[in-house]
């Protein structure tokens, strides 16, 4: 048999024992750090991104059907448009150009822009983009913070959307 007379503590020795009660709050510390650390990352987590693509699954699911012949209705009109963005500290200028498939201006629209921050909807920005003549379609709309943002465009005539664009871009937002 082994001698364990050598693991015991000798009288008056208290450094390097390993006790019940030193184990229970090395454990509480361990423990008490992970939950520690699991909250910060948690509350950063959920305040930063609400984790919603679209307001209701249910209603984006309903309108499937019309977005489809919508977007089959705008492909067969042969429209296209060009976007140009410029950037000032904050702000951006948009214009756009619309034309037909014969190349002809597209004027007498309704032109909205919408920048749309893919995880974070608290940066969002919109923007009635007003018309200069020959298809040409320009407006300023505000830019919160850096990073990449979707820019939709839809453009409607009486009240009823004809043509949507949906584009990603990057932007350099409010900083230096």
């Amino acid at each position: 048999m082994s001698d364990l007379s050598a693991l015991r503590a000798r009288p008056g020795q208290t450094t390097g024992l390993i006790t019940g009660r030193m184990v229970f709050f090395i454990l509480i510390g361990f423990f008490g750090i992970v939950f520690a650390a699991n909250a910060i990352m948690m509350r950063a987590a959920i305040s930063t991104n609400p984790g919603t693509v679209v307001d209701s699954s249910y209603r984006a699911s309903n309108n499937f059907g019309r977005d489809v012949e919508a977007a089959k209705a705008q492909a067969a009109l042969g429209w296209t448009s060009d976007v140009s963005l410029s950037e000032s500290v904050g702000q951006a200028t948009i214009a756009v150009r619309l034309h037909d498939a014969s190349g002809f201006a597209l004027n007498g629209l309704s032109v909205e822009v919408k920048l749309l921050r893919p995880l974070d909807r608290r940066g969002d920005a919109t923007a009635e983009l007003r018309s200069t003549g020959n298809g040409m379609y320009i407006g300023e709309i505000s830019v919160p913070a850096a990073g990449v943002y979707d820019l939709d465009m839809i453009a409607s005539r009486a009240g009823a959307a004809v043509y949507k664009t949906h584009n990603r871009i990057l932007l350099r937002g409010a900083g230096p």
